[in-house]
């Protein structure tokens, strides 16, 4: 094998092994419970118990958000997102624009990795259209 192809080949399997944390962070999926209703993209989603995880594709950009009673469900693009420090506990944290609330982000308890929704048309609009005092982030304690 020439140089370039070794090349490619170590870069796939870096991108391989950078993906495996991510997806085993949200294999069996993290409950959450919200005393308000949300979004998920366009998907409104009333107040209650969810659990979020991720097909067990290693290189899937998607999150499916499924009721605990199994009614409802919607599913959101996805980036991974790293930081420097693990969190020191479960959260999924929601963007709040006027009286709208957006799935937005999970993080897991002693991981570094999580995942961050990719906002749609409609969660654009509404921030342009939400003051800069009516937008904030609210986390809820997930499992």
């Amino acid at each position: 094998m020439n140089i370039s192809g070794k090349l490619i080949a170590a870069a796939a399997l870096s991108a391989l092994f950078s993906s495996v944390p991510l997806y085993a962070q949200l294999g069996n999926g993290v409950k959450f419970t919200t005393p308000f209703p949300f979004y998920v993209g366009t998907v409104r989603m009333p107040s209650g118990a969810y659990v979020v995880n991720q097909p067990h594709d290693l290189f899937s950009d998607v999150a499916i958000i499924r009721s605990a009673n199994g009614q409802r469900s919607a599913q959101i693009i996805t980036n991974s997102t790293e930081s420097a420090q693990m969190a020191r506990g479960t959260f999924v944290t929601f963007e709040k624009y006027g009286h709208r609330y957006y799935f937005d982000r999970v993080r897991v308890a002693g991981e570094n990795y999580g995942i961050a929704a990719v906002p749609n048309r409609s969660e654009k609009r509404q921030e342009e259209m939400a003051s800069v005092t009516s937008r904030r982030s609210v986390a809820v304690q997930g499992e």
